[in-house]
């Protein structure tokens, strides 16, 4: 049955800055034009196999470069208008409603 309330835990731990920036905001550029996990192809899912990560990210390196070269960070992947994954990061998104609830 649907569950009558949820709970969203999220973990930290303690890392060095990813990037030479440090721990600043980095910047997105959205992408459209090159897929990087299409529904139902392979970056739609995370299979163990040498083959497999090559089809997954070789696809990607020449945007990600593109980008980077653009004074970017990271691709904001689209598809079909819709966010399916951002570079090497982790993504959510929290939206409240009129009134300001979540």
């Amino acid at each position: 049955k649907k569950a009558d309330k949820s709970k969203l835990l999220v973990m930290g731990g303690p890392v060095g800055p990813y990037y030479p920036t440090g721990f600043k905001p980095i910047s997105l550029k959205c992408v459209d034009d090159t897929i990087r996990s299409a529904p139902k192809g392979t970056g739609s899912f995370k299979i163990e196999g040498i083959f497999e990560k090559f089809r997954n990210y070789a696809p990607t390196l020449a945007a990600s470069a593109a980008v980077v070269a653009q004074g970017y960070q990271q691709v904001l992947w689209l598809y079909n208008d819709q966010i399916v994954e951002v570079g090497a990061s982790n993504i959510f998104f929290v939206f409240k409603d009129k009134s300001g609830a979540i």
